[in-house]
C-alpha cells in the first residue's frame, strides 16, 4: 500500500548516506543483502531503487552488472568444468569399449574364426561394455562368429 511505499522509499537515502560516509563496498554489502532477501524482481526492490539519489542509481547498476557477471562466470565455470569431466568419462567409455570390440576381433582372427564386414562394423560400432564383454568371452570357444554374436 501506499504507506508501505513511501516507507521503503525513505530507505533509499539510507543507500546515499553510506555511499557518501562509508563507501561502494558498504553500500554492495547492502544491496546484496537487499536483492538475496527480497529478490532482484521484488517490488520492494524496485521502490528502493527507484527513490535513489543519482550517485547511489549508478553504483547500484556498477553493483547489479558485477553481481551478474558475478553468477555468470561462476556459471559458466561450473558448466565448463561438469562438460569437461562428462567429456571424459564418455571419451572413456567409447575408448574402453573400442578396445574391447578390437579385442574380440582380435581373438577371433587369431583363432581363424571369420568375421564378415557387417559384423565387423557391428562390433567396432557396439558402444554397449557388458554386451562387448559377453562376445570377448564367447570368442575364445566359439567355431563361427554366429556363435559368438547371437546371428
Amino acid at each position: 500500500d501506499s504507506l508501505t511505499n513511501a516507507r521503503l522509499a525513505s530507505l533509499a537515502p539510507l543507500f546515499d548516506t553510506v555511499l557518501v560516509h562509508f563507501g561502494s563496498a558498504d553500500v554492495r554489502e547492502l544491496w546484496t543483502y537487499v536483492i538475496g532477501v527480497f529478490g532482484a524482481e521484488s517490488p520492494i526492490h524496485a521502490i528502493i531503487l527507484d527513490s535513489f539519489g543519482k550517485a547511489a542509481q549508478e553504483m547500484y547498476m556498477t553493483i547489479a552488472d558485477a553481481l551478474r557477471a558475478e553468477g555468470l562466470s561462476r556459471g559458466l565455470s561450473r558448466g565448463r568444468a561438469e562438460g569437461l569431466s562428462r567429456g571424459r568419462a564418455e571419451g572413456l567409455s567409447r575408448g574402453r569399449a573400442a578396445a574391447k570390440a578390437e579385442a574380440v576381433l582380435g581373438v577371433l582372427e587369431h583363432r581363424g574364426v571369420p568375421v564378415s564386414t557387417v559384423v565387423r562394423e557391428r562390433v567396432l560400432a557396439t558402444t554397449d561394455e557388458a554386451l562387448l564383454e559377453r562376445w570377448f568371452d564367447r570368442s575364445f570357444t566359439a567355431a563361427t562368429s554366429a556363435d559368438v554374436f547371437d546371428i
